[in-house]
């Protein structure tokens, strides 16, 4: 009856470090993967930040050459395409 009494108890310990483990790891992964999507969140913010800045200089020249406006061109078209990469779309 002891035998039996200590066996149970051993059980619920070790079902409750599992199960506490189960839960740090799947917090763990969950926070493992915020991380990753504010760090993605941050490389586009910042690469569509970069085309911005390059479209408000070609914007802001008082007489744009046409490579400039070939330029321009580019850099909204490429701002359009990493802001639906970003967004997933």
């Amino acid at each position: 009856m002891k035998l039996q009494w200590v066996l149970s108890l051993a059980s619920l310990i070790l079902l409750a470090v599992s199960s506490a483990f189960a839960i740090d790891y799947r917090y763990a992964k969950q926070s493992d993967l915020l991380v990753v999507t504010l760090q993605v969140q941050d490389v586009c913010d910042a690469r569509l930040q970069g085309i911005w800045e390059q479209i408000r200089r070609i914007e802001s020249m008082s007489e744009p050459a046409p490579r400039d406006l070939t330029n321009l061109e580019h850099w909204r078209t490429e701002y359009e395409r990493v802001r639906k990469l970003c967004q997933g779309k």
